[in-house]
C-alpha cells in the first residue's frame, strides 16, 4: 500500500489542516469561501500522484460532521490530468449528511490515464461549523487470486450446460 502525501503533493485551501506526516486532513467550512479544497491536478502542475493500472485500487477514510442547520455537502473525485474535469460518476463521492465510512475505486480500467483526486467541502449555506476529515488515502495493488479465473471459467461452463438444457427442452 502506497499513502498520498496529502501535505506535499495537494494543494490546499488555508482553511485545511494538513497533517505533518501528510497522512489526513481536515478541510472546515468557512464563512467567505463557498467551498475548501483539498486536491492534486497534474494539470496544474501538481506532481502525478494517482497511478492507475491492472488490479490498482485507490482507497480513502472519511468523516463528514454536518454543523446542525447547514446544509453543506462533502465530496471527492477523480478529475482528468488534461482538462480538471470529473473524469465521471462513478469515480465520485459525496455525502450531504454526517457520516463516515472508506471509499475504495478500481483504478484498472484508466491505466494509460493522467488522474488528480480532489476532495471538497461545499457550503450551501450562510451557516458554518461543518468539517471533513480525510485519512490514509493510498493506492493499493489487489491481486485476483489464481484460482479466481478457474472458479470464474466453471461458473461460465455450468452457466452454459443450463442454457444448452434450457434450450433442448422447449425443442420437445
Amino acid at each position: 500500500m502506497t499513502y498520498l502525501d496529502l501535505k506535499n503533493d495537494f494543494f490546499s485551501d488555508p482553511t485545511v489542516e494538513v497533517a505533518d506526516d501528510g497522512r489526513s486532513a481536515v478541510l472546515a467550512e468557512d464563512s467567505q469561501l463557498a467551498y475548501v479544497i483539498l486536491s492534486n491536478d497534474p494539470g496544474l502542475g501538481d506532481p502525478e500522484v494517482v497511478l492507475p493500472g491492472q488490479s490498482v485500487w485507490l482507497t480513502f477514510d472519511y468523516s463528514f460532521v454536518e454543523a446542525t442547520g447547514n446544509f453543506d455537502e462533502f465530496g471527492a473525485f477523480l478529475i482528468d490530468g488534461d482538462s480538471g474535469a470529473s473524469i465521471g460518476e462513478i469515480y465520485e463521492f459525496f455525502i450531504d449528511g454526517t457520516g463516515s465510512g472508506t471509499v475504495s475505486w478500481d483504478l484498472s480500467s484508466l491505466a494509460g490515464n493522467t488522474l488528480g483526486l480532489q476532495f471538497v467541502l461545499n457550503a450551501y449555506d450562510s451557516e458554518v461549523g461543518s468539517t471533513a476529515i480525510v485519512r490514509d488515502v493510498a493506492l493499493q495493488v489487489v491481486p485476483i487470486p489464481a484460482a479466481l479465473p478457474l472458479f470464474l471459467g466453471g461458473l461460465g461452463a455450468l452457466a452454459g450446460l443450463g442454457a444448452a438444457r434450457v434450450r433442448r427442452s422447449r425443442k420437445i
